[in-house]
């Protein structure tokens, strides 16, 4: 009898501890998941962390976008005051920077140039004169950040104002504010601005003053009547390579000229620069983007000033064969009193009207022929 209680109570104990055995295994395994699950959290956590951390250090010490209020370096302490800070951040992200190659904006200073945005779809205009040494085009948006590169196309040029046009592939840029020649005044202070080397925070700029505003350039065209002329600022803001193709701004920020040293070195004497306005630019650039060149008008007559105090007009000397005079009527002898309802005593009155009107326009013009006086209607042709 206690021999089977015996047993049987070693069976029960050996049961109890079989089945302790068991509930032992079991609670190490949930053990190790619940510290698998611990230490997977902290990681996760961790990760996200150190990811919101990273962002912020990039964000704040490597900006994809540059912060445009610094961009321009003001060389001449004088009159740094020129413009308002204000007016040249918005007008900051209107320069662009223009080389042969992403890397040429360091290496290749030589050649570089500055450019302005003038229309939001990607047209920027730059001087000819140094596009023209660039192949291929490659531009850079310094506003934009560190990898703001574009290739350009150079659209059309014009070697006679040194204008040239480049499009490229980017939308919805920032054009600047411009100016006009009725809201300048001689001492103005002006500054001339560019970025050829694709300084994301660092442009160039000197200060400077407007010397006169009743200086021209003239180039003479194929007639006496035909020849170009524009007018310029004459100013002592230098003009050099690192502003070649950049803008030449008022004290409010808005641009009033494109830098131009050809044109400046060729016109002008020092220590004063001539810039082209920057209306007569925007005329250039215009025609050359909707037809590829710039669409100038022509007469087709050579003709000289009457030096005679009781009679003005323009003596015509020869006519053009086939040109717009000779399909009008006019004939040499004839003297031109008045174009377009203006009267005309000297050839620059001449070339000041035929500035508001393009080839294809008709144009009344009243000459004096052998003490008569008579009207003809001129359509204006285009200059070959």
């Amino acid at each position: 009898m206690k021999r089977r209680l015996t047993a049987q109570s070693d069976r029960t104990i050996n049961q109890s501890e079989n089945t302790g055995g068991i509930k032992f295994k079991q609670s190490n395994h949930r053990r190790k998941a619940i510290l698998f699950a611990k230490g997977f959290t902290i990681v996760i956590i961790s990760t996200v962390f150190g990811t919101i951390a990273g962002l912020y250090v990039v964000n704040k010490y490597y900006p994809q976008t540059a912060k445009v209020q610094s961009i321009f370096k003001v060389t001449e302490k004088g009159n740094s005051y020129a413009v308002k800070q204000e007016n040249m951040d918005k007008l900051a992200k209107s320069i662009v920077s223009i080389s042969n190659s992403e890397n040429g904006f360091k290496q290749n200073l030589t050649i570089n140039t500055s450019g302005i945005i003038i229309r939001s779809n990607g047209y920027i205009i730059s001087s000819y004169n140094a596009i023209s040494k660039i192949d291929p085009i490659v531009v850079k948006i310094p506003s934009l950040g560190v990898n703001s590169y574009y290739k350009g196309k150079l659209i059309g040029f014009d070697d006679i104002t040194d204008v040239a046009v480049i499009k490229i592939p980017k939308e919805n840029l920032e054009t600047p504010n411009i100016g006009t020649m009725y809201s300048l005044k001689v001492g103005d202070n002006v500054m001339s601005v560019g970025n050829s080397t694709g300084d994301d925070y660092l442009g160039f700029a000197v200060t400077g003053m407007i010397n006169s505003l009743n200086k021209k350039i003239e180039l003479e065209g194929k007639n006496d009547t035909d020849k170009i002329s524009y007018n310029v600022i004459q100013t002592n803001a230098p003009i050099s390579s690192e502003n070649v193709g950049g803008a030449l701004v008022d004290e409010y920020g808005e641009v009033i000229g494109l830098n131009s040293k050809y044109i400046s070195d060729i016109y002008s004497k020092p220590p004063y620069n001539y810039v082209i306005l920057i209306n007569e630019v925007q005329d250039v650039a215009n025609s050359l983007i909707d037809y590829g060149r710039v669409k100038r008008t022509s007469l087709g007559f050579d003709g000289v000033e009457i030096e005679d105090k009781y009679r003005k007009g323009i003596y015509v000397q020869n006519v053009e064969s086939n040109g717009a005079a000779k399909k009008a009527g006019i004939l040499p002898l004839d003297i031109i009193l008045s174009i377009d309802g203006k009267e005309i005593s000297t050839l620059d009155d001449i070339t000041n009207c035929m500035k508001s009107h393009k080839a294809g326009d008709k144009i009344k013009c009243k000459i004096l022929r052998r003490s008569k006086k008579i009207e003809v209607t001129i359509v204006l042709e285009e200059a070959k």
